[in-house]
């Protein structure tokens, strides 16, 4: 018998018409695929159309400026010029320093967050009085606008005057008032500040989850065995926090490398280019000298840099994804 499927699909009666066990099965399965994959389109088409129209779609267009020379002030001046920005980029002594900033700030941030929000973290696994107020006061600086802490910060470190120049004066860690924008190692000192400040909490967070997730039967075995408290630590906490800290790092490193709003408000880069961040070069490549093709081109080596470093970290730590 030939197969109706007008009728097998609801366009005329499914019960009025005399199907085998066999045919009903294979309609009924029909339908409810149809049906679930219609779901699927509805709740999911408007998601990837956002995602294709403001991620993809940005995305293939950087890397088409990237192949051209575009001066901003004269956008009808565009040309293709192939990979002549990315050799331009290898040969540029601004983009090195750039570079030489972003990774002293990274790496110096990223270590003190992390040894912070791993210390607080175990103060916070632990159960004490008061528990959940200090954890909610912990998490505020997360709040805060990362422009609004940059300003707050540059008033409080500015020369003349500056309230964190006198209190360390006053404790006598320092002899006499801070040049903070001055010198080249107290600016990159100021923006890790601001930086650790904001977010070591987001770190603190997820190590604390990690912390949350081991069994406690674990270091109840361990403390019968005999195990000190630092035993307990290196042999069952440290390994068992591995892909929580793996995570964290990567976020966070992955976050560092987009640093511009405490840059622009505190520093603009100076002194000289001591706070010059890779994102802020190509901030002042782009739209300050509107060399729009060389920043493009920045961007893309930074994404491709970014991309690889994540995926041989994820796929050696053994993080199913």
């Amino acid at each position: 018998m030939k197969l109706d499927w007008n009728l097998a699909l609801g366009r005329r009666g499914f019960n009025s018409y005399s199907w085998t066990p066999l045919q009903k099965g294979f309609i009924m399965v029909t339908r409810f695929r149809v049906g679930k994959l219609f779901v699927i389109i509805a709740l999911l088409g408007p998601a990837m159309a956002m995602l294709l129209g403001f991620t993809l779609y940005p995305f293939i267009y950087n890397i088409r400026l990237s192949l051209t020379y575009f001066p901003l002030y004269a956008p009808w001046r565009q040309v293709y010029v192939g990979l002549e920005n990315y050799l331009s980029i290898l040969g540029d002594i601004e983009f090195w320093k750039s570079i030489e900033s972003t990774v002293a700030i990274v790496f110096g941030a990223l270590a003190l967050e992390f040894l912070i929000g791993l210390g607080v973290a175990l103060v916070l696994n632990e159960k004490f009085r008061g528990r959940g107020v200090v954890r909610a006061l912990f998490i505020i600086p997360m709040a805060i606008m990362p422009v609004t802490a940059g300003l707050v910060w540059k008033l409080m470190l500015f020369p003349g005057g500056s309230l964190i120049s006198d209190i360390l004066v006053k404790l006598r860690l320092a002899r006499g008032e801070l040049d903070f924008w001055g010198d080249p190692f107290l600016s990159r000192l100021s923006i890790m500040a601001v930086d650790i400040w904001s977010w070591t909490p987001f770190l603190g967070l997820i190590l604390l989850a990690g912390l949350q997730a081991i069994p406690g039967e674990l270091y109840d075995a361990a403390q019968v065995d005999g195990a000190s408290q630092l035993q307990r630590f290196l042999h069952v906490t440290f390994p068992l926090l591995k892909y929580a800290i793996i995570i964290a790092l990567l976020f966070r490193g992955m976050d560092l490398l987009r640093l511009f709003d405490q840059v622009y408000m505190m520093t603009e880069g100076g002194p000289g280019q001591a706070t010059e961040t890779i994102s802020f070069f190509i901030y002042r490549k782009s739209f300050k000298e509107f060399t729009i093709g060389f920043g493009a081109a920045v961007s893309v080596i930074v994404f491709a840099v970014v991309f690889l470093v994540s995926y041989f970290t994820v796929r050696k730590s053994g993080i199913s994804v």
